[in-house]
């Protein structure tokens, strides 16, 4: 899967870089306004979005809102040190599939990954029809 990892500290964009490097096409963000730059210059050339919610500039809440109103098919992962129930709700009513607590477990990881897969890959069905029950045909 190519995916956007998008936070405002070295050691997690390293320690995805560790973790994920090998199995998947990463792109790196700082904050917010680098992301978004990077998403609208090749908005479906990416799998999935992990973010983070607290950052400088632009933060994980406007970039989900940003991305959304561009591309609300993209599964979107957000993560943080600490969300208020404010961030909480606003990131559940822009269909975020996970919110990630730091410091997380590879478990969790793994979760959020394959979330991202399996949405990406439901979408792909659904667009070419193959999910029953969203594809309607005339039988002649």
């Amino acid at each position: 899967m190519k995916l956007m990892i998008v936070d405002d500290e070295p050691s997690i964009q390293e320690l995805f870089a560790v973790v994920l490097g090998d199995e998947h096409k990463l792109v790196f963000a700082d904050d917010g306004e680098k992301a978004w730059e990077i998403f609208l210059e090749s908005p479906f050339s990416f799998d999935g979005i992990i973010t983070d919610v607290n950052m400088p500039n632009m933060d994980g809440c406007q970039l989900v809102e940003c991305i959304r109103k561009h591309r609300y098919d993209i599964p979107v992962v957000a993560m943080s040190s600490g969300t208020t129930l404010i961030q909480q709700t606003f990131l559940s009513g822009w269909d975020v599939l996970k919110l990630l607590p730091k410091p997380f477990h590879y478990g969790d990881l793994e979760i959020a990954l394959s979330l991202i897969a399996e949405k990406s890959s439901r979408d792909l069905w659904r667009t070419w029809g193959v999910i029953e029950g969203e594809y309607e045909y005339e039988q002649s």
